[in-house]
């Protein structure tokens, strides 16, 4: 996206809107909360962004990060690695051996 329409799109927010940034390695969706008179933009997280969508952090310039649009694509990214740490917490010994060879059989491109 051009920074004309990343401005655009900035502009363009409502509380409510829901957006994406990813912030050492976790993508995260969050929600416009609050857009101040001049621009600024409170997040349901507690984060803040300026008028050019970069993360407000009194004090630091490091660890930055830029609120992006919240495409379907990285919806399911999110949503799937999400699944994934999930089965990652998972006790698959409490399964049956038939229940974890058909997981193996998907896994491995058997079934579908």
């Amino acid at each position: 996206m051009s920074n004309e329409l990343y401005l655009d799109w900035l502009k363009s927010l409502k509380v409510g809107d829901k957006v994406v940034y990813t912030f050492r390695g976790i993508i995260t969706i969050d929600e416009v909360e609050k857009i101040t008179p001049k621009g600024l933009i409170r997040l349901e997280s507690g984060e803040s962004v300026d008028i050019f969508g970069i993360r407000i952090l009194p004090g630091k310039c490091d660890d930055s990060f830029l609120i992006e649009p919240l495409t379907p694509e990285i919806a399911d990214k999110v949503a799937k690695m999400a699944m994934a740490r999930k089965l990652e917490k998972y006790p698959f010994y409490l399964l049956s051996k038939e229940q974890l060879e058909r997981i193996i059989g998907i896994i491995e491109g058997v079934e579908e």
